[in-house]
């Protein structure tokens, strides 16, 4: 989790930015062999960009 800082959200409000970076298995989940197998590698990466304001 990184903090991208702090702003102005569209109310007005307060907000922090923050990026979330995390990589699974998807043999960890039974996903493995069959056309998507071929095309895909078994790691794969989420990245999620949060926006959040107290409430």
């Amino acid at each position: 989790l990184e903090l991208n800082g702090f702003g102005t959200g569209f109310d007005g409000s307060p907000v922090a930015g923050f990026t979330a970076t995390t990589e699974i298995s998807r043999g960890d989940f039974g996903v493995t062999g069959g056309p998507a197998g071929a095309a895909v590698g078994d790691k794969i990466t989420i990245v999620l960009e949060i926006e959040a304001k107290q409430a």
